[in-house]
């Protein structure tokens, strides 16, 4: 189990600002929109981040028809009863649609059996698998993403940087640091990345954690907010969503982990 105290603690104090909290969403949805990455579901390498789209689901409008596939059954005419006198049975009132098995009421789905709570007095939507959560402050992204087993993090982190932060603006980047790592219930580990991007309308910091499990599933969690405001997932609803993300099924043969201590991340804009 993912217990994280410390680390998230250091994880509030430092996921200070980024520009007016949707102004710089849009950003990322511009930037991520117009690049040429693949299906998230792709094999291995040259599987990319998931396309963020419009923030909104179009609904589907049930069939009309039954498929022509569907099988009919025709079944041989009754005799119609005779008409009685009896009072026409009650009808009972409708009753709400029971809950969607494996998926709880206040449950977000980020895909590949990984889903995230929605915090009280937070709201949040799932578009295409990536999931964005917000206070009214502080702006949180999740994407779970299928990853070749064994990948270098530091390719995983770069392809993020190279296509939602960079874009944007000038930006800053720490040291990526591994700052946890378990065998149980199977091999993972997580790494920690602080930024902080100049824009038009101010300035904004944010934290960038990536956990990877050894048959590469990958979970990115993006913290962002304008510079001052601090603050994270509540500490319940992260460890629960860590926890989903070590119990999902597994996706391809394990392999043992590529763990550096830490390494410099890449950047088209120059670091101080």
């Amino acid at each position: 189990m993912h217990t994280r105290t410390a680390t998230r603690s250091t994880l509030a104090r430092s996921t200070a600002g980024r520009v007016g909290l949707f102004g710089f969403f849009l950003l990322l949805v511009t930037a991520c929109g117009s690049s040429s990455f693949g299906d998230p579901n792709a094999v291995p390498a040259t599987t990319a981040l998931p396309v963020i789209e419009s923030t909104t689901v179009p609904p589907t409008a049930a069939p009309t028809t039954a498929p022509q596939n569907s099988t009919v059954i025709t079944f041989p005419p009754t005799t119609v009863a005779p008409a009685t006198t009896a009072p026409a049975p009650t009808v009972p009132a409708p009753t709400s649609p029971a809950t969607v098995p494996g998926q709880a009421a206040g449950m977000l789905d980020m895909g590949k059996g990984v889903s995230v709570a929605v915090p009280p007095g937070w709201t949040g939507t799932s578009t295409n698998g990536v999931v964005s959560l917000t206070d009214g402050r502080l702006k949180v992204t999740l994407a779970v993403l299928k990853r070749a087993p064994g990948e270098h993090p530091k390719s995983i982190v770069d392809e993020y940087i190279s296509l939602l932060i960079d874009p944007n603006g000038p930006t800053d980047y720490s040291t990526c640091s591994l700052i946890w790592n378990t065998d149980a219930p199977r091999s993972a580990m997580e790494y920690e990345l602080f930024y902080a991007l100049q824009v038009s309308s101010g300035s904004i910091q944010g934290g960038l954690h990536t956990f990877i499990r050894d048959d590469g599933l990958t979970l990115l969690y993006d913290t962002w907010a304008p510079t001052g405001v601090t603050g994270a997932l509540p500490d319940d609803v992260f460890v629960d969503m860590v926890n989903s993300f070590l119990d999902a099924p597994q996706l391809a043969t394990p392999v043992a982990l590529t763990m550096v201590p830490e390494f410099e991340v890449t950047s088209v804009h120059p670091q101080s």
